[in-house]
């Protein structure tokens, strides 16, 4: 489990490196809501922009310290400005002292954010006449619905209840009925952002199996 002091570390060795990073960071939602993630720019080795949410640098200060962190990663932004939101710039060193582990478990009655509202997904559309009616056992062994619910199941292990929207999301871009491939390649880029690239290709290695 990642912890503050993690995310502490990160953001040092991002400003260690004289900045130009985006330092990413993952967490749980509240009783199992699914995601919530964000990143702090390191614009250079004394300055940084807070993108939480949507929230303003005071909120953020608040909220991102009380979060169950899953997991944090810097990745470097070469030749382009890290802060790209709309936050004022702060004093890195200052968001590291509101940050310190020690300060925060000495700290009592933070306001904790509410928990991420469940999305509903719309019903699930019917199975086209012309798919089904030229559908054979050998190439129909995942209909849409199935597809979609299997795909949906893995994910709610990473994403939680935020996994059906997730699904709807890649959905709109890629059709299970038309591009089964490219829409399991892209709910595979989703787990791959929380757990790696080898372990995303083994969770859903048996739904591509089963399209081949």
């Amino acid at each position: 489990m990642v912890d503050l002091g993690e995310l502490c570390g990160v953001l040092k060795s991002a400003m260690a490196d004289g900045g130009g990073h985006k330092v990413f960071f993952y967490a749980a939602g509240k009783h199992g809501a699914g995601l919530r993630h964000g990143f702090i720019a390191i614009v250079d080795s004394r300055t940084c922009q807070l993108n939480f949410e949507q929230f303003d640098n005071d909120r953020a200060l608040t909220e991102i310290p009380q979060l169950n962190f899953i997991k944090v990663q810097a990745l470097p932004m070469i030749g382009q400005n890290p802060a790209t939101g709309s936050n004022p710039l702060l004093d890195v060193q200052h968001v590291l002292n509101l940050f310190d582990p020690g300060r925060q478990s000495a700290s009592t009655g933070v306001p904790q954010a509410p928990a991420e509202t469940q999305h509903r997904t719309a019903p699930e559309a019917a199975l086209p006449r012309s798919v089904a009616a030229h559908a054979t056992p050998g190439t129909a062994k995942l209909p849409y619905t199935r597809l979609r619910e299997d795909a949906t199941a893995l994910l709610q292990t990473y994403y939680g209840n935020s996994a059906p929207q997730k699904i709807a999301d890649v959905v709109a871009r890629f059709s299970p009925v038309t591009q089964p491939a490219e829409f399991l390649d892209a709910c595979r880029q989703l787990t791959a952002v929380l757990v790696g690239t080898a372990k995303a290709n083994e969770v859903f290695r048996a739904l591509s199996e089963k399209l081949d």
